[in-house]
């Protein structure tokens, strides 16, 4: 019995493109439409506050997001240095930065966050003549809170 195979190279080369045609789409197969991103439960406030989301919130950013870090920065240096005063200072970039009693040459910088925080509303009312209370455009900038309201211009 003889056996006979023909080899067309035509055929040959059609399949071999049809299977590397293949091994390129099928990581593509499941991109025809993109993907909802991920829901991702987030509370009203940042969870080392320990608060529900149901409370109201307000959003702080830029002066007033600072000057509410400043004082808390403020509260817990008072109970961290008793006795010794830390003496805060407005850079003229616009950030706040104070010196570390006893190693004045420590200067460190009171840094909020880059987005928005959520502050409880009562805890808020206290910033909202400041700008970025409740993302407004509008209102006191921190110069006015350490220099006075003249600003920088004593």
């Amino acid at each position: 019995m003889k056996i006979s195979h023909k080899f067309n190279s035509t055929s040959a080369l059609r399949a071999g493109s049809c299977v590397v045609l293949a091994s390129l789409l099928v990581p593509l197969a499941g991109c025809g439409s993109p993907a909802a991103p991920p829901t991702v439960q987030q509370p009203a406030m940042s969870r080392n506050t320990g608060m529900s989301t149901k409370q109201k919130v307000v959003l702080l950013a830029g002066a007033a997001a600072l000057y509410y870090y400043y004082r808390k920065s403020k509260a817990a240096n008072e109970a961290k240095y008793k006795g010794q005063q830390v003496q805060y200072y407005l850079s003229k970039n616009g950030r706040i930065y104070y010196r570390e009693p006893g190693n004045p040459k420590n200067v460190i910088w009171v840094t909020p966050p880059q987005n928005t925080i959520s502050v409880p509303e009562n805890e808020a009312q206290q910033y909202s003549q400041i700008q970025g209370y409740n993302n407004q455009k509008t209102g006191n900038g921190l110069d006015y809170y350490f220099n006075g309201p003249g600003g920088g211009e004593r």
